[in-house]
């Protein structure tokens, strides 16, 4: 598939800038993956065609780059927003509709994403917020789509 296509290219293909350990809000109302300028390393190599327009909780904000990042734990690639400051967010809409995982929170207990081959990738709470701890490689590309 393409989402499994680029993993391989974040993964392994692109050189390593980065390795990190780091937490990703999971968020339901978020339609995009976003990452701040620093996460990315100030480095951004993906330039958008035309610029996205977000409205966040602070203002409204022009958005124009896109960096490559390999989620070990989700065996997935993103591309995801570069934004001057923001939390590291993945997108639980776009887990769901577009990598083909499920999204499930029993009542009292922690939630989790189910992937497209049946494996349970278990999210952990912080202030009733769903969090992801994951390795993340920033990959560094000439182009991206």
């Amino acid at each position: 598939t393409e989402d499994e296509s680029m993993f391989m290219i974040a993964h392994w293909i692109a050189p390593v800038k980065d390795h990190k350990v780091t937490t990703w809000l999971m968020d339901t109302g978020s339609a995009f993956d976003i990452v701040s300028r620093d996460f990315a390393n100030a480095d951004p190599k993906l330039k958008l065609k035309k610029p996205i327009h977000l409205s966040t909780a602070n203002e409204k904000v022009k958005v124009d780059s896109r960096c490559l990042l390999a989620v070990d734990e989700l065996k997935s690639a993103t591309t995801p927003l570069v934004m001057d400051s923001c939390p590291t967010v993945l997108s639980i809409g776009r887990r769901c509709m577009d990598h083909g995982c499920s999204f499930r929170w029993p009542a009292g207990e922690a939630p989790y994403l189910v992937s497209k081959k049946g494996e349970k990738i278990r999210l952990r709470l912080e202030r009733y917020l769903p969090m992801l701890d994951s390795t993340t490689r920033v990959r560094n590309v000439p182009s991206c789509r």
